[in-house]
Parts: structure tokens; sequence; C-alpha cells
């Protein structure tokens, strides 16, 4: 037998994006195994007040995280050789979520007392926040840049187990909604505090103030980033807040579930993208010849995948959710159609996005173009949701997301002297 030969580098490589699949099938996947369970034990309208509520806070969480989750790893990938630098971008970094988390749980206080639909549910509104935000002290950034998302996985896996297993133990009837984010707060703070351990003993991080020139550093780094994030978040995460903004949470509910299902299938292709980003930001230091081969491959492999996956997605989108959400969500047949194509223009736009714009140092072309494609989702929104309410909303967010990718794709062959379709 002849083996070939491989680099350590590309060893690394390939362990990451099969770490990142099995992060990935943690994050999306595993949480298919409740979501039979919860919509049929919550129901529609709770299970969409549930969705509501994570949807509103992940705003916070957008803020807290500052896009952090790419210009730090690209900086820690970068500069991961000199324990001193490594310092100073963990502490920072830390320091300015934990500043940001105070600014955000003041923000949510004041929503919730002044506004009835929130004072409501307050403790649903609470508990969501504290589990959604304690994701940001779980440093992906850091792992992802050190090219150790193996540590991810293992932690991720972790805190998934945990939640199911509390799902299955708390969630008995439609009055425990409550236990749904509970559940998750559980399960992320305890990866949480494994995973700053790991970082303290295992890689010799210390715990100290960073120098206020840092700080600087991070922030300036990331704002473009942040805005482009933020803006994705918008016409993502804001059509199920905008839906139920003006419609009954078992509208919600319907297009919710359709939206995991979905995002579950995404989720199978996204580590290649992740795990392939330290990579290729320091192959464009040496040769932007061969980062852009590279991203020729990525897209040619991707893009492929992703129209069978969208083909299977619209053909059985019936018998999916039969099987996987029940009789109450036949609603979401027709909302799982129209976000069939979701998998491959996501996995094209993410790739050309993040390996080609980012990689390639074009932060304010990424921002700019999420930033407008934001804009474009939330006018559409608006407009097709009072008419058409989960249909209307699940248009809006197919048009966002091919103007999106169109619009990544011509940015980076024109930016670059070397086209990816040259």
């Amino acid at each position: 037998m002849i083996k070939i030969p491989i680099s350590q580098e590309k060893k690394q490589v390939i362990e990451n994006i099969i770490s990142l699949f099995i992060f990935q099938g943690s994050t999306y996947i595993l949480p298919l195994i409740t979501l039979p369970y919860l919509v049929r034990a919550l129901g529609p309208e709770k299970f969409g007040l549930v969705a509501f509520a994570q949807a509103f806070t992940y705003y916070f969480m957008v803020i807290a995280e500052y896009g952090f989750i790419h210009t730090a790893s690209k900086k820690i990938a970068i500069s991961r050789d000199t324990n001193d630098g490594l310092v100073q971008v963990f502490n920072s970094i830390m320091l300015i979520k934990i500043i940001l988390l105070g600014i955000c749980f003041i923000a949510l206080v004041v929503i919730i007392a002044a506004f009835s639909k929130f004072r409501r549910d307050w403790d649903l509104y609470l508990i969501t926040y504290f589990a959604v935000m304690s994701n940001i002290f779980f440093p992906t950034w850091f792992f992802q840049g050190m090219e150790k998302m193996k540590y991810i996985s293992y932690l991720t896996i972790l805190s998934r187990v945990i939640f199911i297993v509390a799902i299955f133990s708390l969630v008995k009837a439609r009055s425990d909604y409550i236990y749904v984010p509970l559940s998750n707060l559980i399960g992320t703070v305890t990866a949480s505090v494994i995973s700053l351990w790991i970082i303290i003993k295992k890689f010799g991080i210390r715990i100290k103030a960073p120098l206020k020139t840092s700080i600087y550093s991070e922030l300036r780094e990331g704002w473009h980033v942040f805005l482009g994030m933020a803006s994705v978040s918008v016409y993502t995460t804001s059509n199920i807040f905008i839906l139920g903004l003006f419609c009954r949470n078992e509208i919600v509910g319907y297009y919710k579930a359709a939206d995991s299902i979905i995002k579950a299938f995404v989720a199978l292709l996204s580590p290649v993208s992740q795990s392939m980003y330290p990579y290729i930001s320091r192959l464009v230091v040496d040769s932007k010849k061969k980062a852009v081969a590279i991203i020729k491959k990525l897209l040619i492999g991707v893009g492929a995948a992703t129209i069978i996956m969208g083909v299977a997605i619209f053909t059985f989108a019936p018998y999916i959710v039969k099987i996987l959400l029940g009789p109450q969500y036949t609603q979401s047949v027709i909302i799982l159609r129209i976000l069939s194509p979701l998998p491959f223009l996501l996995g094209t736009s993410s790739i050309v996005a993040v390996q080609g714009l980012l990689a390639f140092n074009m932060n304010k072309a990424f921002s700019s173009i999420v930033i407008c494609v934001g804009i474009v989702n939330v006018i559409l929104a608006f407009i097709l949701t009072p008419l058409y309410k989960d249909i209307g909303i699940s248009i809006a967010l197919l048009i966002s997301e091919m103007i999106a990718t169109c619009a990544v794709i011509f940015v980076f062959k024109y930016r670059r002297s070397q086209s990816v379709f040259a």
C-alpha cells in the first residue's frame, strides 16, 4: 500500500475540521434529539414564546461578543508563539466582554420594566439572558486561533448532554417552559468554567489587568467585524423577533421549528469554513495565490454538497416535519421548503466572506455588505410579515441571503487581482 505523506500543518487542519464537525453537531444536531420532544411537550405557543425570548436576548450576546470570534482568533493564530502576546489578547477581550455584559444587563432590566410584553414573562427573559450570555465566557475564539478545536468539541458535547438530560428530566408539560433556558444555562456555565480552567492550566494564560493600548487595539480591530456580525443577526435572529412583534407565539413556533431544522443542516458544513480560517489567514501572508486556490476548492466542494442538501430538504420536507415536529406543525412544511436554498447560499457566502474578505483584510467591505443586506432584510420583514406572517418573513430571509451571497462574491472578485472565478 502506498502511503501519501501529509504535512503536520495539513494534519492539524484535518483534525480541526473533524473537531468542528463534532462541535457543530453538538450545537445544532444533538438538540434535534430534544426538538421532537420539546415541540410536542410545549406546543407551538410556548415553544414560540421561548424562541422569541432567545431571539431577543441574542441581541445582547452579539454586542458582548463584539466580533471577537473572527478578529481574536486571527490575532491568536498569528501571535500564538509569544505567551505575553496571548496573555494580553486574552485578558483584553475578557475584560471588554465583562464590561459589555454589565451594560447589556442594565439595558435588559430597563426594557423589562418599561414594556408590558416583557414584564409578563420577566423570569423567562432574565434566565434566557444569563443562559445566552454565559456563552461569551466560552472562548471558542481562543481554541480556534490556537488550532486546538478538540477542546471546543469535548466541552460542547458536555454542555449539550447536560442540556438534553435536564430537558427530559424537567420539562413535562407546557407550564415547564421556563426550564428550557434554565437547562441551557446549567450546560453552558459548566462548559465555560472548565474551558477557562483549561486555558489557565494547559496554555499558561495568566489572569492580569491588560494594557489600555491592548484594549483599544481589540476594540478598534473588532469594530467593523462587530458591525458585520450585528447586521448578520439583524437578518437571522431578528426575523424571529420581528415575527413575534406582529404575530401570535404559535406562528413564531412554526417558523422557529423549521429554522432549527435548516440550521442543523447548515451546521454540517460550517466547520470546514471555521477550521480553515486560521490556516488561510496565515497562508495569505505567504502566498495569496495559494490561498485563492484553496478557496476555489472549498467553493466547489461545499457548493455541490449544499445543492444536494437543499434539493433533499425541499423534496422530503413533509416527511421531515412529520417525523421531527409532529402533526401540530404542518405549517412548518412550506416554511422549510422556502428556506431550503439556505444551505447553499449560507455555505457559499460563508466561505467567500470569511476565507476571502476577512482573511484578506477586507473587514470594511465585509461589514458594509452585511449592514446593507441587514437593512434590506429589516425593510422586507416589516413589509412582508404583517401581510404574510411566517411565509413573509421566510421570503424576506431568502431574498436577503441571495443578495448577501451575490455581494460577497462580487466584491471579492473585483477587489482582488486574482479572481476566485478566474
